[in-house]
């Protein structure tokens, strides 16, 4: 389980659901895409055919969120990556990567059940 699952699991309250939202929904998105997308992707597609740069940067995206969380996200990491090649825009990649977390976080929060 995902340490921010856990953690919400464990303090359910207001204030761990606002500092975990400001975290997945705001912070790692504008890090993740600045860093995977905009610096990592580009400069792999100076050497490399698109596709594999989007691939290579996809793979490394995926295994730094660990097993079992990179199987999921290796399609969400390559779909950004193919709209940041097309669209050239970190407001795109970040607002969709921030979409996705903010749904699975909505999920995540409907899914937690009431102690006792």
């Amino acid at each position: 389980m995902h340490p921010f699952l856990l953690l919400l699991k464990e303090h359910p309250e207001f204030s761990t659901i606002a500092w975990i939202s400001i975290s997945a929904v705001v912070v790692a998105p504008l890090f993740e895409e600045l860093i995977y997308r905009v610096i990592l992707q580009s400069w792999l597609e100076n050497f490399l055919h698109p596709i594999v740069a989007i691939s290579i940067s996809s793979v490394i995206f995926s295994f730094v969120h660990g097993f079992p969380d990179c199987i999921p996200l290796f399609p969400l990491a390559f779909i950004l990556g193919t709209l940041f090649y097309y669209r050239r825009s970190y407001a795109s990649i970040v607002m969709t990567h921030a979409l996705f977390n903010g749904i699975n976080l909505a999920f995540a929060l409907a899914n937690q059940q009431s102690p006792g």
